[in-house]
């Protein structure tokens, strides 16, 4: 199979960091299930983030994209994947998404019904309120009062069934952003970790809930690669001028890459967008610093490669970029 570990095994590794951040702030989650136990579910498609605010447009994408990728290996023999980037959503707030959006057009390729699909709608809300705080030295004389505004944000994560108009489950939290708390290391390429570590964790709780209505598919053929994921620079990036072009795009690939390391996303951010390969592979006789930029015709992303393996064709057509420059259009057998 496609291996959806984005190195170095990051994947792996949130299991652990949610239970500890789900143990330290489940009291302010709340839960609303509604089980149906006759669906039998085969696909699961993630809408763009909704931010209640002002962001630019790849900001939801960007995040949406963050939420499947930390999913796509614990349920990629269970569920096909479908992406924000990969169909329009027309009005995210209609709970009817067959008819708000044409994800609908997708499933045709994959033998999928509407019926045995379901909707991850992740959205989040802030609120503020301002306030003051008092100013002292190191000896404790005071020194004045400040003005602040505190963030409160409201997460909010919606597992749809559009078929049959239900809404499975809805999960709810909050996170309080102290605007005098020292800056995360990662608060350049997020500038909300906090938000970002709590939709984690409400996506994560939410697709638990089904559990029982994922049943394995089956397999047409077994693959494995192991590749780091190189988001493609959006327009509002690519207008930007240089310096600030460099910085909002090394900031995307950190954040769709949050285990990396420095050495390891300057080299992603010099290669094109796609599935940059980490260890060699027989297959496609593929080579560390190879780019798979294509599969089937469709983009190089996460779930395009975890749903390749499912449609029954005897090679899957790929195209790569060599490290040497070159492009080749070439097949896994």
């Amino acid at each position: 199979m496609f291996s959806t570990k984005l190195f170095p095994s990051g994947v792996l590794l949130l299991a652990g960091a949610l239970a500890v951040f789900f143990a330290g702030c489940s009291s302010s989650i709340k839960k609303n299930i509604r089980p149906n136990l006759s669906l039998d579910a085969k696909a699961i498609f993630f809408y763009p983030f909704g931010f209640r605010w002002e962001e630019p447009t790849y900001r939801s994408i960007d995040f949406s994209q963050r939420l499947l990728n930390n999913e796509l290996a614990r349920y990629e023999n269970k569920a096909l994947f479908f992406g924000p980037a990969e169909f329009r959503v027309y009005r995210p707030e209609d709970d009817h998404a067959w008819a708000a959006s044409n994800a609908v057009s997708l499933m045709p390729a994959y033998n999928l019904l509407p019926s045995q699909a379901v909707v991850i709608r992740p959205w989040a809300e802030r609120r503020t309120q301002s306030g003051e705080k008092e100013l002292a030295d190191s000896k404790g004389r005071g020194l004045g009062r400040i003005v602040h505004e505190e963030a409160l944000y409201l997460g909010h994560v919606e597992v749809l069934h559009p078929t049959s108009g239900e809404i499975l489950a809805e999960m709810t939290g909050e996170v309080k952003i102290d605007p005098f708390s020292k800056p995360a290391d990662e608060v350049t390429s997020d500038p909300l970790p906090d938000l970002t570590r709590l939709m984690e964790t409400l996506v994560h709780e939410a697709l638990s809930t089904l559990e029982g209505n994922f049943h394995p598919l089956s397999k047409v053929r077994r693959i494995s690669l192991r590749y780091a994921y190189n988001p493609e620079t959006p327009p509002e990036i690519a207008r930007s001028d240089a310096i600030e072009q460099e910085i909002l795009r090394s900031n995307e690939i950190q954040f769709s890459n949050p285990k990396l390391d420095t050495r390891q996303l300057a080299k992603l951010d010099r290669l094109p967008a796609g599935l940059v390969i980490t260890e060699p592979s027989e297959m496609g006789r593929l080579k560390e610093g190879d780019v798979i930029t294509g599969i089937e015709g469709q983009r190089a992303l996460p779930q395009t490669a975890q749903r390749a393996q499912y449609i029954p064709h005897p090679r899957i057509p790929i195209t790569v970029r060599r490290v040497s420059g070159l492009i080749e259009e070439t097949a896994i057998p």
